[in-house]
């Protein structure tokens, strides 16, 4: 992924506009590129298509780097972190944006959401989501909560957010 994001960015150098069309790019100059940056655009055309096109969050593999980097500066700039802190602080954003974007289903009242048993007469814990609420045992939240988080992490890494 990261070739591509090279290769998307010395093309947008040279003022190309490059778009997703399906599974074709629809480039755009005023001028002629290099030969050797279409040779690369021809050659790295899956990559650049992964990484142009939204997923099912409209976000793109490009959007979550730069939402990524954005962060990672803030927590450099404004918060002083030295770089591994300010993107380990950018990674954990990313998380939760991608957590907010993909808000868990509701579920019933009547089964934990995680361990799939059903509650004694107190045990039933609500935890907000949009749309409604999941249920969970107490005890179920932690587990429930880290399965939640390495989802995202893992969709994050598949667009090359690391």
């Amino acid at each position: 992924m990261n070739a591509a994001k090279d290769i998307l960015d010395r093309a947008r150098f040279h003022g190309l506009e490059i778009e997703v069309r399906g599974d074709r790019l629809k480039v755009r100059s005023t001028q002629k590129p290099p030969d050797d940056l279409l040779t690369a655009l021809k050659a790295h055309k899956l990559e650049l298509i992964a990484l142009l096109k939204p997923a099912n969050d409209d976000w793109s593999a490009e959007d979550w780097h730069a939402f990524f980097d954005e962060r990672a500066a803030i927590g450099g700039h404004d918060g002083g972190l030295d770089p591994p802190n300010a993107e380990a602080q950018a990674f954990e954003s990313c998380i939760s944006e991608w957590i907010n974007q993909h808000p868990p289903e509701p579920t019933g009242s009547e089964r934990c959401a995680y361990c799939g048993q059903a509650f004694g007469e107190y045990d039933g814990l609500p935890y907000r989501t949009e749309g409604g609420h999941v249920w969970l045992h107490d005890t179920c939240h932690a587990p429930w909560s880290e399965a939640l988080r390495a989802e995202a992490a893992r969709a994050l890494m598949e667009v090359g957010v690391v």
